[in-house]
């Protein structure tokens, strides 16, 4: 099977002044023998449109976070200078097939776009915090081999929705504002349980007065399996009883996971151990700091007794029939 790549194409110039392009007749050439050829997704774009060249496109990505920090990278070899932005090289940045709706920002669609962290200056720290959460990212289409770029388009315009790592790895899903409106609920949906978010408004909770404020005491042992020293620690400070900080948020104020914020698995007062849904990016140490708050299982007894408050402010509707009451009969 004969492979058509960049360097195919590149050698059926012998003079390095004219450009190489790709035709129906070069691509027979390149086929020494009789299996099938083979021609990539780029390769059979340019098949049906001669005019276009192989080498003098590449593509050019801009993140720019809500705090005004930008990255822009470029897939090319070399960096380039766009619409007065310098886009740096980076071997890592991919980006899946896009919907047409992201080549506007009135449009719908989305895009996922993945890399390798530490490779091109984006840490797992900033993920984890959420420092790239409604980013604004627009991605163009640039003739690299041209100062005045006039055959350049924008293909993508839109924001991050969410971002994720995962080993090395990292994920950032990209959505336009259409799709981000479309998402909103036009009414309430009504539930058994309250619908809620605790601490938000229309939630009648305080969380101000029920913020914990502790330190580190003791970590645990070190487990490559679980990473237990990056998702638990002691502090044997606490004195509320167990489970009252379950489901809660833990912030770190100090130490190497400063500014990020997770949801609390497990407590257990009697002990101290606390123990995170997520871990760490890097590991706990005695003496980091950190602030937390109590979670809620959205269920009324816990509204009353657990925040004392009265039953008209839940936010559930637990006498409400279900669905299973259209089947109910009366029984004999």
């Amino acid at each position: 099977m004969a492979n058509v790549t960049k360097s195919n194409i590149l050698t059926l110039s012998s003079d390095p002044n004219v450009q190489a392009r790709v035709s129906k007749s070069s691509v027979l050439i390149l086929s020494t023998v009789s299996q099938p050829l083979y021609c990539t997704k780029s390769v059979m774009l340019v098949l049906s449109s001669p005019s276009d060249c192989v080498t003098k496109l590449c593509q050019c990505w801009k993140i720019t976070r809500q705090d005004g920090i930008t990255f822009a990278y470029t897939t090319h070899n070399k960096s380039i200078t766009f619409l007065g932005t310098t886009y740096q090289v980076c071997k890592s940045l991919n980006a899946s097939a896009f919907e047409s709706g992201l080549m506007n920002s009135r449009g719908t669609g989305d895009v996922e776009i993945t890399g390798i962290l530490g490779d091109d200056g984006i840490s797992e720290h900033d993920i984890v915090t959420g420092l790239f959460d409604n980013a604004t990212v627009e991605g163009y289409v640039v003739s690299w081999d041209s100062d005045t770029r006039t055959n350049s388009k924008r293909i993508l315009k839109g924001i991050i929705g969410g971002s994720k790592q995962s080993g090395t790895k990292y994920s950032m899903d990209v959505i336009t504002v259409g799709i981000k409106l479309s998402q909103r609920p036009l009414i309430d949906v009504y539930t058994p349980s309250c619908r809620f978010d605790l601490g938000v408004s229309p939630c009648p909770v305080n969380l101000s007065s029920y913020v914990y404020s502790g330190g580190v005491t003791e970590t645990v042992s070190r487990d490559g399996i679980n990473k237990s020293s990056y998702r638990q620690f002691y502090d044997i400070g606490t004195s509320q009883p167990d489970g009252y900080y379950d489901l809660g948020i833990l912030t770190w104020t100090s130490g190497d996971n400063s500014g990020i914020s997770t949801e609390i698995k497990s407590y257990d007062q009697s002990s101290g151990l606390i123990t995170l849904w997520n871990a760490m990016p890097n590991e706990i140490q005695i003496g980091d700091d950190y602030t937390m708050t109590p979670g809620c299982d959205k269920l009324m007894n816990t509204h009353q007794t657990k925040f004392a408050l009265p039953p008209d402010s839940f936010g559930g509707l637990p006498d409400i029939p279900g669905n299973d009451a259209i089947a109910r009969t009366p029984d004999a």
